[in-house]
């Protein structure tokens, strides 16, 4: 049975993708820069994976301009989201650039593909917020991959959260909590529902800590082969000044590589 709570995020979802459909013609042109989306952060780390891969599973694809950066390697992609619009305006986008990259429309802690499929599950970028269950998604992750492959993740620190966006001084947000928790959405999709939705229509977060993903990792039977962590954020909000908190000093994003033995 579905969760009620995801059920509601995904009509949220697909209100805030309305934005995908908007912009196509800026998001058509990202997709013919390069990169268009990876981080040099995730490149290092990506290159060799890529290059002896050949399918990629993205879960949680968003806008889709990580896929065209995956797909540039010469590898399949199939990208994986629970919403019907984002998926069928980054599958268009995809026809358009000639990409070899495919969409099923599905939740990712249930997703509808054939075991021990992938080289390489990619994932991130405000993506394990949206999981009410990190235990039986890590599970999910480890059947997909083949023997050998490897769980990718480039996502905001847990910490990031504690962050306030102040220009001149970095500062924790009052009553922030780091530990497991729910919050109402705020910046994106919000925005996005705000511009394309009903009123009242909300989406709810779950905060996770860093051990908790770690651990959740670690429980589905994957190997931890590296930990990194940045001052970066890899999303900033559209015309807001640069806060201090992403100054250096601060963690604002993690990639954590895993192997399925």
């Amino acid at each position: 049975m579905v969760d009620p709570r995801v059920g509601q995020n995904r009509v949220a979802w697909d209100v805030a993708a309305q934005k995908y459909v908007t912009e196509t013609e800026s998001l058509l042109e990202a997709s013919r820069r390069r990169p268009a989306s990876l981080s040099p952060q995730e490149e290092t780390i990506l290159a060799p994976l890529l290059s002896g891969a050949r399918l990629v599973i993205h879960l949680q694809t968003g806008d889709g301009l990580d896929d065209v950066d995956l797909a540039r390697s010469d590898v399949t992609v199939v990208g994986v989201d629970f919403s019907l619009v984002a998926t069928k305006a980054s599958a268009d986008r995809a026809r358009q650039v000639g990409l070899p990259i495919h969409y099923v429309v599905g939740d990712c802690a249930a997703v509808p593909l054939r075991t021990a499929l992938a080289d390489l599950v990619y994932t991130g970028k405000g993506a394990l917020n949206w999981i009410p269950d990190l235990q039986a998604w890590a599970h999910q992750v480890a059947g997909l991959l083949c023997p050998g492959g490897r769980l990718f993740i480039f996502e905001a620190h847990p910490a990031s959260a504690l962050w306030t966006l102040d220009p001149d001084e970095a500062g924790l947000v009052a009553g922030a909590d780091y530990f497991p928790s729910t919050r109402i959405n705020t910046s994106f999709p919000a925005s996005a529902i705000h511009r394309y939705g009903p009123g009242g229509l909300e989406a709810l977060e779950w905060q996770w800590s860093l051990a908790d993903v770690v651990n959740a990792v670690v429980g589905a039977g994957l190997a931890i082969e590296h930990l990194g962590e940045y001052p970066e954020p890899f999303w900033r909000p559209s015309g807001a000044p640069d806060a201090a908190a992403w100054g250096g000093r601060l963690p604002n994003t993690f990639s954590l590589l895993a192997r399925r033995p």
